[in-house]
């Protein structure tokens, strides 16, 4: 079954989560973003600009009821790749938060962790043991080059502000 695109009507999407041009009649081939979900091109008003949209989107957009207009989507198995309507869900960014913390997909907001971690434990492990202050080879601003994060990262990584204790360490 296909419907039309909400945000560009020349194109219809399919419950199974393909997405084709209306006069054209081509199915769209999907490409994996960073983050691991399907995205496609669409070709938005007579400029030729555009867009790119991720497939679970504008599935869940024509199939998937949203009577308390939820900002994402979910999907149920986690397997990014998979947009058939039946595997999608709208959620709050809490409730999305909760379902990866529960899935195993997110860890933790701190420490190596983190989706923003700079560094592994492994590293914030041997910049710890190896600090020297005011060393030129060991001292916090070289360590700071050699793992390419900023002098006040590495200074509170040294003074265990950040990263206060790796996961490997037990």
């Amino acid at each position: 079954m296909w419907k039309e695109c909400k945000i560009c009507p020349s194109y219809l999407v399919s419950t199974e989560g393909e997405v084709k041009h209306k006069k054209t009649n081509r199915i769209l081939k999907p490409k994996i973003d960073k983050n691991g979900y399907l995205c496609v091109g669409l070709s938005m008003g007579e400029r030729g600009k555009r867009k790119m949209a991720m497939v679970h989107r504008l599935v869940a957009d024509a199939y998937v009821p949203n009577p308390y207009n939820k900002p994402n989507v979910l999907h149920l198995d986690k397997d990014k790749t998979h947009n058939k309507y039946t595997n999608l869900m709208w959620a709050t960014e809490q409730e999305t938060t909760d379902y990866a913390k529960k899935h195993g997909e997110k860890k933790s907001d701190y420490g190596s962790t983190s989706i923003n971690a700079k560094l592994t434990d492994f590293q914030i492990l041997y910049c710890r043991m190896i600090y020297t202050p005011r060393d030129k080879q060991y001292g916090c601003t070289a360590l700071a080059k050699q793992f390419n994060v900023s002098k006040s990262t590495m200074f509170y990584i040294l003074n265990n502000m950040t990263y206060k204790s790796p996961s490997s360490v037990k």
